[in-house]
Formats: C-alpha cells, structure tokens, sequence
C-alpha cells in the first residue's frame, strides 16, 4: 500500500512537472526582442459551387506592429458565370493571463471585410487586402475565410463591434484595397 501511494505520488509529481512545462513554452520569449508574429490561417482553401477560393499573407511573419495583407484567388472551375459572396476576418487572442487559468480567451476581431466577387468561366481573381491593422504583441492572430451565404459563417461572437476595412468597393474590381 506504502509502494502505491510513492507510486502514485511520483505520477502526479511528474504529471504536473509536464503539464506546467507545457503551460510555459508559449510564455517564454513571448515579448522578447526578434519575435515574430505568425498568422494563422484556418482555412486557407475554400470550395464553393464551382469557384476555388485560397487565402494567404503577403509575408510569412510580420514583426509587432506591422500591417499585413492579404491575397485572395478566386478561381471559377464552372462554365457558368459565378458570383461569391466572401467574408475575411482576423482576429487576435492574448495568450492566458493567468498561468493556471482554465478559460481560454475570447478572440477580439481585429479587421472583417465581406467581398463579392463575379467570375467568367475559367478565370481567375486576385486581390489584395490591405488590412491597415497593426498587428498586437503577444497575441495569437488568426485569419479566416468563409461564405457570407452559409449558415454558421460568424467569425466572431456576437455583440463585439467589428473594424470594417475603409476601402471596400463595391465590384471587388481592384487589385489592392
């Protein structure tokens, strides 16, 4: 009985060992100097009905502060003309505040941008989104597209005011917005 209760206790001791080592990798250079940011794109293709839509950033990283853009290929793979209605969304979450905190933070949306774009069969778009966004020191940001017209497409929670992108045309006809 002795030998289990050693036994046990040794497994919990290295248990929590791991568990707090885990909790701490993220921490550890979190605002040193040289870190970079990375965002992270959660679906970076998306197949709708017959258009192929792919989402990437101008830069792998970006240092704290700097603004990225984002590029977005549309490809029609119907014959028939096709118009999409898209929404962009980036959103940033800190990392826990309390290193034993159970709750995982709720992620702030940072910039949201809907876009309709019209293709001919068997063309490609591509555009470029200037964000204008400077992106947060220690946060976790994340980049998502998704179809305006299907249903549980909400990026972000209700009630948490969005930043819309100042340059939005209507046509989706430039380049760089």
């Amino acid at each position: 009985m002795k030998s289990d209760l050693l036994a046990i206790g040794g497994i919990a001791a290295v248990t929590m060992a791991f568990t707090l080592g885990l909790l701490n990798v993220d921490r550890a250079g979190a605002d040193g100097p040289g870190e970079g940011v990375q965002p992270l794109i959660l679906q970076p293709t998306l197949t709708l009905d017959g258009c192929v839509v792919t989402i990437s950033t101008d830069q792998s990283s970006y240092a704290p502060g700097e603004k990225p853009k984002l590029i977005v290929e549309a490809t029609s793979t119907s014959d028939q003309p096709i118009e999409a209605k898209l929404r962009l969304a980036m959103t940033s979450a800190g990392l826990a505040s309390r290193s034993m905190s159970r709750v995982m933070n709720i992620p702030s949306p940072l910039w949201t941008h809907e876009w309709t774009v019209s293709i001919a069969p068997g063309e490609t778009k591509r555009v470029v989104f200037d964000t204008n966004v400077e992106l947060p020191v220690g946060q976790v940001v994340s980049i998502r597209l998704a179809d305006s017209n299907a249903s549980g497409s909400l990026l972000v929670p209700l009630g948490i005011q969005q930043r819309e992108s100042e340059n939005s045309p209507a046509d989706g006809s430039d380049t760089t917005l």
